[in-house]
């Protein structure tokens, strides 16, 4: 299950704790895939997967479920395939508010897998229904 940062935990008390309204609803979440292992402070936020046809995975409301506090995906959810070569090992993904925004800023969950993943040339990375989950702890 993936696991809240201190983005989200500051960005919740403000809103909810200190009235703080500011901020518009996220329509659209991405998730990225990392070869390092991600904590709730971001680090190891640079070892993202780059180039050979990468690009965060984009989820919106309609591919997501809320049952009492816990999100989860409605789909499978399939990353691009790898193309001129590897991504390297897997071991964390990240929920991010932008589709490039590399900062901790921008990281609002995040979660180590349980196994880490190869892709290789020519392989996809894809979530089956309800393997990304997440709620606010």
């Amino acid at each position: 299950m993936a696991n809240a940062t201190n983005t989200l935990k500051n960005e919740l008390a403000g809103i909810y704790v200190l009235g703080n309204a500011s901020r518009a609803a996220t329509t659209t979440w991405h998730v990225g895939l990392f070869t390092g292992v991600l904590d709730a402070a971001g680090t190891n936020i640079g070892t993202e997967v780059s180039g050979n046809g990468y690009s965060r995975l984009a989820l919106s409301a309609s591919d997501l479920s809320n049952t009492n506090g816990l999100v989860s995906n409605t789909a499978i959810l399939q990353f691009p395939q790898a193309s001129g070569g590897s991504w390297g090992t897997i071991q964390s993904i990240g929920i991010f508010q932008h589709a490039t925004d590399n900062a901790a800023s921008d990281l609002f969950w995040f979660e180590v897998l349980d196994s880490s993943v190869i892709v290789n040339n020519g392989d996809f990375f894809q979530f089956n229904v309800a393997g990304i989950t997440w709620t606010i702890s």
